[in-house]
Parts: C-alpha cells; sequence; structure tokens
C-alpha cells in the first residue's frame, strides 16, 4: 500500500518520501513553541531561496551604512 501525505503550504497530496516534518513556529519564536508540519520538497527549496534572498537584501544594506 502506498503511503501519501498532505504538505501543508501547497495542500497536494504526494508520496511520503516527498515530504518531510519541519518545526513551524506560529506567532512566537519560543524554543518549545512550535509544530510539526510537513512540507514538500518543493516549497522547503522556495522557502531555502527566499531566505537566501532576504540575507542578501539585508548584507546589501548593511554594506550601503
Amino acid at each position: 500500500m502506498k503511503k501519501l501525505g498532505r504538505c501543508y503550504q501547497c495542500q497536494r497530496i504526494m508520496p511520503i518520501e516527498y515530504l518531510e516534518q519541519i518545526e513551524f513556529y506560529e506567532d512566537h519564536l519560543h524554543n518549545a513553541d512550535f509544530h510539526h508540519k510537513t512540507l514538500c520538497l518543493s516549497c522547503i527549496k522556495k522557502s531555502i531561496e527566499l531566505g537566501e534572498v532576504f540575507e542578501k537584501d539585508l548584507k546589501v544594506k548593511v554594506n550601503k551604512k
């Protein structure tokens, strides 16, 4: 029997080998205040790329000061 799950972000149902459980922080950034969610590898990659863009923009702003 095939095991399927749902990506929390894109809501697609897919085989669980393409999903990863993450620590999802909502409202607070305290160590014990997170939920476990599942995201597909595509949404995880997009999130990481967006974080890299933010880091790059922050470095540019810091260097301009």
